[in-house]
């Protein structure tokens, strides 16, 4: 329900579209674009408005060593010696979460359980 609110809020869907089973991998995508641009505005305010704004992030930023940048989208992502390699986009310059923010551990724990990476019982 929340994706579904969230992407009528957005716009994301035309309005003949039932929003729970009509969902496109489009709004997927914008759904997951827009939760983890808030989850780096809570977790990286600073160096987000540092970048918004064209000026460099802080020298004592925990991200400096990463050169982070946002994309077209807003989303704030790393650059560095992979740039020249023939790699997708996504893995040359992949998105910057904080570990310790509760919305990454749910997209770690989603992916683990989309690509069967189950945790072991015990």
């Amino acid at each position: 329900m929340r994706a579904a609110r969230i992407s009528k809020d957005k716009g994301l869907h035309s309005r003949n579209e039932n929003p729970i089973t009509d969902l496109t991998s489009n709004n997927m995508i914008a759904a997951k674009n827009f939760i983890f641009k808030q989850t780096q505005r809570d977790s990286f305010n600073p160096e987000v408005n540092a970048l918004t704004q064209n000026k460099p992030i802080n020298t004592t930023s925990r991200l400096r060593h990463l050169s982070p940048f946002l994309d077209e989208d807003g989303l704030l992502r790393a650059s560095g010696r992979l740039e020249k390699s023939q790699l997708d986009y996504c893995l040359k310059h992949p998105i910057i979460l904080d570990g310790n923010h509760p919305a990454a551990h749910l997209f770690i724990r989603q992916t683990h359980k989309d690509n069967q990476h189950l945790p072991r019982q015990h």
